[in-house]
Order: C-alpha cells, then sequence, then structure tokens
C-alpha cells in the first residue's frame, strides 16, 4: 500500500496515524466483515488472533508499517445475495467499492468484492459454497511503534 502524497483520496492519512489507532481499525474491519459475512470464521478471534501479518509499506520516500490478515470460512449458499449485502454495507460505512469479480473461474459459485475503507483499509470478501474468505490489509502508518510484535492479550485493539 503506497501513498501518493495526498492526491489519492482512498489513502487520507498519508502514514500519520498512531500505530494503535491504525491497528484498531484493522481489527474493527476485520471484526465488522466477519460479522456481516454470512459465515463463520472459526479462525479469528480478536483476543487471540492466529496470524496477523506485520509487513512494511511506503507513504513516498518514507518506510512504514502495515497489518494484513487472510481468514477461511464456511460456506455461504448464495454468493450473490452475500456480495449485495455486504456490498450495501460497505457503501452505508462510506467504503469506496473496487473490483467486483462475479466469475472466480473454475469456482463457479464464488464471487470476489473488493473496497477500501474510509481510512484507507483494503478489504476483499469472497463468498463461496465452498468456503469463503476474508482479506484485509491496513492503511500504511509511519509510527515506529506499529513494527513491536506484542503478544496476545484478553484484551485486543
Amino acid at each position: 500500500m503506497e501513498s501518493n502524497g495526498g492526491t489519492d483520496p482512498t489513502r487520507p492519512f498519508n502514514g500519520t496515524r498512531p500505530a494503535k489507532v491504525v491497528e484498531k481499525d484493522f481489527y474493527d474491519t476485520i471484526d465488522d466483515v466477519v460479522k456481516h459475512s454470512g459465515t463463520k470464521f472459526p479462525t479469528w478471534n480478536r483476543t487471540k488472533p492466529k496470524v496477523i501479518l506485520v509487513d512494511s509499506c511506503a507513504v513516498g520516500d518514507h518506510k512504514g508499517t502495515k497489518f494484513s490478515i487472510y481468514l477461511e470460512g464456511g460456506p455461504v449458499i448464495d454468493s450473490d445475495k452475500a456480495i449485495a449485502t455486504m456490498k450495501a454495507h460497505w457503501e452505508s460505512l462510506d467504503y469506496t467499492i473496487g473490483l467486483y469479480f462475479p466469475d472466480m473461474g473454475a469456482n463457479t459459485t464464488g464471487r470476489q468484492l473488493n473496497a477500501t475503507s474510509p481510512v484507507g483499509a483494503e478489504v476483499q470478501f469472497t463468498p463461496a459454497e465452498d468456503g469463503s474468505s476474508i482479506s484485509v490489509e491496513s492503511e500504511c502508518t509511519l509510527d515506529p511503534a506499529a513494527t513491536e510484535r506484542h503478544a496476545p492479550t484478553d484484551t485486543a485493539p
């Protein structure tokens, strides 16, 4: 995720938000997508997440940090309805709706919807009869505290 110095409306903060704020928004986004997905994501536990990736990113010439996750979940029988429901939900939260793939090739029941949250998190929702997935990538933060690894606790961000 790279900012272009403030001209990209999907990257409104240019790395200026503190790591704790970015991380909380990241967790909130995951919770929200899971809640509105129409299925279960048994590996997601906000207080004890299994895998949160901490990756490098850039804001202009400045090195930053972003958080990302990929979750696999249960089946969704009507993926068209799930996509329509998620799209309406994201639009109500002022997400910028991105690419929509109505045909996932060999996965004939799968659909994929991409969006960017108002704070710049990139979200991908893929409901399908044989299992669904969610991918979330936070905005980039220049706060050095973002690289600190924290042990999971009962009080996640």
